[in-house]
């Protein structure tokens, strides 16, 4: 198996984004650390095969590009800082927990504001107004979306990328400083060791300032409030209401047995993009120890900080009957649930049924994990929220 590293350095791609995006004026000292790290882990770690090595690169790239672009928008139009994110819904629910169906029937409803895939990946614009035509960047998107569906053909029955679609903040995360979400793509065990040691102030920072990026293009004054959804956000309710102090968090449960499973699926499925190396008898373990520790530390915090309240969501619950869940939703909210939004809801949910894409199948085993041992590390979570799995 040939295995390609990435040929540029960290200052190699911070001079070819700047030739790129036509801006030489801006230093953007701050992610030169985390592209040198992303980098090592990837020519080291990651055993790229050619196409991947390749998409890699241009995945940089363009991350690079969209911050450029960011700040010098920022720089020329200060009034984007005036733009307020109001009342923000955050799903904080871990990874495979049923949030991406309970994003998409929040989104149906027509209540919030939210970003379609094309919005995040090409976060920025590329002339520097926001009433230029938006061609070429929903263009770079829908390139994405096809390369990967391509390259990590089982990856769609898990989670599909479309470039029309909403879809959850993971990319705006990553114009930050690449961030944790590059474990779903790379197997790079060193860039998310650092990454977690991180403040992650800085990342929520950098998304309320993204948000009011995106409204500005998208929703120039509007004051209904986003839906935001990204694994990450679970366990870090109270660093969020640090940043939206008017944020309100609605929480999906699963058996940690079917996420611990799903899991180490879905990440094999997204790392054939890139990389011909099967990671089964490394990613179950991996994703054990994280999930678990993120599970106790949401136990933990709810505890600590009960004037955060939080609606929990069963995954149950959410599949056989969404009706009485988004019920309790938006009384959770206080907002009030009109028959045009239980219709289009409804009528989303008859259009995309489970399985549509294909069935995901998973098991324990071929992942190197076992039911007890995964009952015995996650035990205080699924105490605590068994009634909603």
């Amino acid at each position: 198996m040939s295995v390609f590293k990435i040929e540029f350095t960290a200052q190699q791609f911070i001079e070819k984004s700047q030739e790129i995006s036509v801006i030489s004026h801006i230093e953007d000292c701050g992610i030169i650390e985390p592209l040198e790290r992303l980098l090592w882990s990837l020519n080291n770690e990651a055993e790229l095969h050619e196409e991947g090595a390749r998409a890699a690169q241009e995945r940089i790239l363009y991350t690079l590009c969209n911050r450029l672009r960011m700040l010098r928008d920022f720089e020329q139009h200060p009034e984007i800082e005036d733009q307020e994110i109001v009342n923000p819904v955050f799903i904080s629910g871990g990874p495979r927990t049923g949030s991406t169906k309970l994003h998409n029937l929040l989104v149906e409803s027509g209540d919030f504001i939210y970003s379609k895939f094309w919005h995040v990946y090409s976060l920025a614009t590329y002339s520097g107004t926001r009433d230029e035509n938006p061609e070429d960047r929903i263009r770079a998107a829908d390139e994405w979306t096809q390369w990967f569906e391509t390259h990590a053909p089982g990856a769609k029955t898990k989670h599909y990328f479309q470039t029309h679609e909403p879809d959850e903040e993971s990319f705006i995360f990553e114009r930050c400083r690449f961030g944790a979400f590059m474990v779903a793509f790379f197997f790079v065990p060193s860039f998310i060791a650092w990454h977690a040691g991180l403040d992650p102030a800085t990342e929520l920072r950098f998304l309320e300032k993204a948000l009011k990026y995106l409204q500005w293009q998208h929703h120039d004054g509007e004051k209904r409030p986003w839906i935001l959804k990204y694994p990450y956000y679970f366990s870090t309710e109270p660093l969020i209401k640090n940043v939206f102090p008017d944020a309100a968090f609605l929480a999906t449960h699963r058996d940690p047995g079917k996420v611990l499973a799903s899991g180490p699926s879905l990440l094999q499925s997204y790392f054939l993009a890139y990389s011909n190396t099967n990671r089964n008898h490394v990613t179950g373990k991996l994703l054990l120890e994280s999930q678990s520790a993120m599970m106790g530390r949401h136990v933990s915090l709810r505890d600590q900080h009960p004037e955060i309240p939080i609606h929990d969501v069963g995954y149950t619950e959410l599949v056989k009957n969404s009706a009485t869940a988004i019920e309790k939703i938006y009384t959770h909210l206080g907002m009030t649930l009109t028959d045009r939004a239980r219709r289009a809801m409804h009528q989303w949910e008859q259009a995309n049924r489970q399985h549509q894409h294909g069935v995901h199948e998973y098991r324990l085993e071929d992942y190197c994990l076992s039911r007890e041992e995964i009952d015995e590390k996650c035990a205080i979570y699924i105490e605590r929220y068994r009634q909603y799995f």
